[in-house]
């Protein structure tokens, strides 16, 4: 069976290379839920949709604040 669009995912590779911990959430896809902590100097294999939006949170005095969105067509595919 050939899988439509709907189904495609991708593998991408975040490395945290701050030196604080931060969360990092993918949004804006219906139904798909992925939210990991990374370490500094952390990497992580996050496996979304191509229409995905990665987000890149930091904890500042008690609040985790959103410090970057990055589209996924922004970042590289890797294939397992």
């Amino acid at each position: 069976m050939i899988e439509g669009p709907e189904s495609f995912t991708c593998h991408y590779v975040y490395v945290n290379a701050t030196s604080k911990v931060q969360v990092i959430r993918v949004a804006n896809v219906p139904d798909w839920h992925f939210e990991r902590v990374a370490f500094p100097g952390q990497r992580l294999l996050i496996e979304a949709k191509p229409e995905a939006v990665v987000e890149i949170y930091i904890n500042e005095r008690a609040s985790s604040v959103l410090k970057e969105r990055i589209p996924s067509e922004d970042l590289q595919c890797v294939w397992l």
